[in-house]
């Protein structure tokens, strides 16, 4: 099920129902260039498939997780 969450310019929840919307921004990007993550080991951890584990020597790594949800007053 999909939810519509509606906020005001403040960011303030909407509770009343409206009787007609005009979206003014959309929230949604295209972030295609964006990095997700990054891996630095001592040894390539491509071979015919990408495998991360312990016998990669893994020095650093790193992931960014993304949401689709406003941070909200409750």
């Amino acid at each position: 099920m999909t939810k519509l969450f509606l906020i005001n310019f403040n960011g303030a929840p909407i509770t009343d129902q409206p009787t007609s919307l005009k979206i003014i921004r959309s929230g949604h990007r295209n972030k295609a260039s964006t990095s997700i993550g990054a891996i630095v080991s001592l040894e390539n951890p491509v071979g015919t498939s990408l495998v991360v584990n312990g016998n990669k020597k893994i020095i650093n790594a790193s992931a960014i997780e993304f949401d689709d949800k406003r941070n909200m007053h409750c």
